[in-house]
């Protein structure tokens, strides 16, 4: 029988030094003390790829996980194992260590994935690069069949992932995803909420992007009873929306009885002028009508934050530290991202990418950043992590 070997690198590899970074200080906090909020030591969340693979092949072919934290040493294990097909989901960030996996490894086939420029890796011939998975299984041999298997992951502490949809309808300038939703059906969602058994979970993360733009949302009551069923340390769901569903009634209806643990809220920024200039569909009025709701349905509240968008200064990074202070006592924690441009966004059509920093959440220094934005960037960075960690500690 044929061996897939899947492989995922190890955040003391992805991230160098940023374990000594104020960033550092603030995301172990989370976890130290968050109750449910889990991460590994190997990666901040579980590749829903590999879970997506393994189970649509079921039993066809061997597959084993390598957690890469030494690339000499990757490149020994892959040769020792010579397995038939290696797996890779590329990101900017590891984008140079495939490279130099691939080079050493000439008689090996590496099977590529991932939501960057493909064009480096086009030149090599031990090389196949697939658009989705499914292309992958049809390669295979196979039919493809949603399934999710996590047996490389049994016993892993992990906030899973449940899709109901994909898509989302808001036209944000930043953001790549499909403009359309496709609703997930009830046997897939069933299907995802078994596979989680392997999992040692307290909380699960909803996948949709714009929760709540799709129907199917309802079944949350039903979903949570399932998952109590076999899990009785469950808490319920965090879910990730725009502030502008709470403006729908019938929305809010809904969710007071979805068991809803925590909402991250697409802020962005408080300022109505750059939400405007990102497409978001809200203003500063329609954000605190988010929060007012979310603090009277008693649900936590993650504002979601980012750093280092074009046209940001001290003035209206200020107005955002102000909007934060203000309702500090409210927020459960913050999501804290650095701007990526990503490829084929709108955001990418007005300005310049001008190499693989542009493109990564885990970098500051950006090629279209002027002295002036490199400054207040840096001062927010230091101000909205401070008040991070004031808010973990409360």
């Amino acid at each position: 029988m044929k061996t897939i070997l899947f492989c995922q690198f190890h955040n003391n590899l992805i991230n160098g030094n940023y374990e000594k970074s104020i960033a550092d200080c603030y995301y172990t906090g989370i976890y130290k003390y968050n109750d449910g909020y889990y991460k590994q030591d190997c990666f901040f969340e579980l590749p829903l790829w590999i879970a997506e693979i393994k189970g649509s092949i079921k039993d066809k072919y061997n597959t084993t996980l390598l957690i890469i934290d030494d690339i000499q040493k990757a490149i020994s294990e892959i040769n020792i194992a010579n397995p038939d097909y290696i797996c890779f989901s590329i990101l900017a960030v590891n984008k140079a260590f495939i490279h130099e996996i691939i080079k050493a490894c000439p008689d090996k086939l590496f099977i590529l994935g991932g939501y960057i420029n493909f064009e480096s890796f086009k030149a090599y011939n031990n090389v196949k690069i697939f658009d989705s998975i499914k292309a992958f299984i049809n390669f295979l041999g196979l039919s493809y069949i949603y399934n999710l298997d996590y047996s490389l992951f049994k016993g892993y502490k992990t906030i899973p992932r449940l899709t109901l949809s994909k898509g989302c309808l808001n036209k944000c300038k930043f953001c790549i995803v499909e403009k359309q939703i496709t609703e997930i059906n009830k046997r897939d969602i069933i299907k995802q909420i078994k596979a989680f058994k392997d999992l040692n979970f307290k909380l699960v993360y909803l996948n949709d992007k714009t929760f709540g733009q799709c129907k199917n949302y309802k079944l949350l009551p039903l979903i949570y009873k399932r998952i109590k069923a076999y899990n009785p340390n469950f808490k319920g769901f965090i879910i990730q929306t725009s502030c502008s569903m709470f403006l729908k009634q019938s929305f809010i209806d809904i969710i007071k009885n979805s068991h809803i643990f925590a909402c991250e809220l697409g802020i962005e920024t408080y300022n109505n002028k750059l939400l405007q200039g990102l497409n978001k569909p809200q203003n500063i009025k329609v954000i605190n009508e988010a929060m007012k709701q979310l603090i009277k349905l008693d649900i936590k509240i993650i504002p979601n934050i980012i750093i280092g968008l074009v046209g940001e200064n001290k003035e209206t990074y200020n107005n955002t530290l102000n909007f934060i202070k203000e309702y500090k006592d409210n927020i459960y924690l913050l999501n804290i991202y650095n701007l990526a441009v990503y490829l084929n966004s709108e955001l990418a059509k007005e300005i310049n990418i001008n190499n693989d920093n542009d493109l990564n959440e885990n970098s500051t220094n950006k090629s279209f950043y002027n002295n002036e934005a490199l400054k207040d960037n840096e001062y927010f960075y230091n101000e909205i992590f401070k008040l991070g960690i004031i808010i973990l500690r409360r």
